[in-house]
């Protein structure tokens, strides 16, 4: 295999994996999105009071009406199946430590879909340097 197969292979692969970490970005910022969203509604709901009507999720988009007896507390999935009570401050805690943790992973993830881009670059040059074209034109002007 020469230099130039291998250069464009390895293009090839870049290409592939960017479009994978692409994706990642995009899951990443749809968490980010919904994190925040639970933040804000967490605030609004730290301002009902107890008897206040509201709507719950039963999921796919169907919901009940509920009255709400308790306004401090809410049940947090720690997963394993296990849910705690936390108060509404221990909460959103947690959520922003969630959204600390999902930006500095998307942090990461966008260095290195840089590093990519730039060796990308670079085999793009070496490919270009060694096209028939360019090998003409080297020889021509000999």
């Amino acid at each position: 295999m020469t230099d130039q197969q291998k250069a464009y292979m390895e293009l090839q692969s870049i290409e592939q994996q960017s479009q994978q970490v692409q994706e990642q970005l995009q899951t990443l910022q749809q968490q980010l999105l919904g994190l925040n969203e639970l933040s804000d509604n967490l605030e609004e709901f730290a301002k009902l009071k107890p008897g206040s009507e509201m709507f719950s999720a039963l999921g796919s988009g169907i919901y009940i009406s509920a009255e709400l007896r308790n306004t401090d507390q809410v049940i947090t999935n720690v997963g394993a199946g296990v849910a705690v009570k936390k108060s509404i401050p221990e909460a959103k805690k947690s959520i922003e430590k969630q959204i600390v943790d999902i930006t500095d992973v998307q942090s990461k993830v966008q260095q290195n879909m840089q590093k990519m881009a730039a060796r990308a670059q670079e085999l793009q040059t070496q490919l270009a340097m060694a096209s028939p074209e360019n090998t003409d034109k080297t020889a021509e002007s000999s």
